[in-house]
């Protein structure tokens, strides 16, 4: 019914494999994305719910329990990129108690479809 993507947040940059497999030209273009990042977290790279599921409580389900693994492994903070323009993913997030920390710079490709950049969020992992 839906699924949370989590690591930490060290991770989140462009490899070398990445080099070795994608044009440079469209590395280029998410550098910046790939740079941005609260230090010591847990990265959430992707939550999605089957649409069968949505607004039943998953998607909030799934990121207490990504928060829980967050403090297991010690780690005093949540994080996330989304979207600027997608405003129903941001509320979701919001009612978890994450904020916005910053903008990340992504200008629209064809590749993605969407306006305004990005959001960078966190929130802390303690028990609320």
């Amino acid at each position: 019914m839906g699924l949370a993507l989590s690591f930490p947040s060290d991770f989140h940059q462009i490899t070398d494999d990445m080099r070795q497999f994608f044009p440079k030209e469209r590395l280029s273009h998410l550098q910046y994305f790939y740079a941005v990042c609260v230090e010591n977290s847990l990265f959430l790279d992707a939550l999605c719910v089957d649409e069968a599921y949505q607004r039943k409580g998953v998607g909030s389900r799934l990121i207490t329990l990504t928060k829980q693994k967050a403090r297991l492994s010690r780690y005093d903070w949540l994080s996330l990129i989304v979207f600027a323009d997608n405003q129903t993913a941001q509320g979701v997030y919001q009612k978890s108690d994450f904020e916005v920390v910053g903008k990340v710079i992504l200008q629209r490709h064809e590749h993605i479809p969407h306006e305004g950049g990005c959001m960078l969020m966190k929130c802390h992992t303690s028990e609320t």
